[in-house]
């Protein structure tokens, strides 16, 4: 695996964190501070690949009805964080 490989998949990581923290009931104030200290932005290609391992997660874990990948499109889509 090479470096950007590497990078791109510590950010999904910590996106997909920020995300369950947000399911889980975290203020989303403090979701979106700590979003906007660790990413600069988000691409697109980033969202759908965090958003399908946190689909594959909730359907091998039997939560195929958990929502986290609708929150994450919805917390994304509707603040003022820098994404594109």
């Amino acid at each position: 695996m090479d470096d950007r490989s590497i990078q791109t998949n510590e950010r999904t990581e910590k996106l997909k964190k920020l995300i369950l923290r947000l399911h889980q009931g975290v203020d989303e104030d403090i979701i979106k501070q700590e979003f906007a200290e660790n990413f600069e932005s988000v691409s697109p290609l980033e969202i759908s690949v965090m958003e399908r391992k946190l689909m594959k997660e909730e359907f091998r874990n039997g939560l195929r009805n958990a929502g986290t990948s609708t929150e994450l499109m919805q917390f994304l889509l509707n603040s003022d964080l820098g994404i594109g």
